[in-house]
């Protein structure tokens, strides 16, 4: 699994750092990879490759290679 950062999140990060809001900057990755972290738990419990985690701004993105789940799976 490869991990990539967006421009946007770097700039994000270094704006807090220079504006001293150091708690805020941590509980926001802290909660960004939580949430991702149940993703890809969920994706391990059912045996899914996970080609790369894109961590931005908004939030985080997963590039699955999904085979054979039924509909409760996915939506799990």
């Amino acid at each position: 699994m490869k991990i990539k950062f967006h421009y946007s999140l770097l700039g994000l990060l270094l704006i807090f750092l220079f504006s001293g809001l150091f708690i805020e900057i941590l509980a926001f990755l802290l909660i960004l990879l939580a949430h991702e972290t149940g993703h890809i738990l969920a994706c391990y419990l059912f045996k899914q490759k996970i080609k790369t985690l894109n961590l931005t701004i908004v939030g985080g993105m997963i590039d699955v290679q999904i085979e054979n789940l039924s509909v409760v799976k996915k939506i799990i």
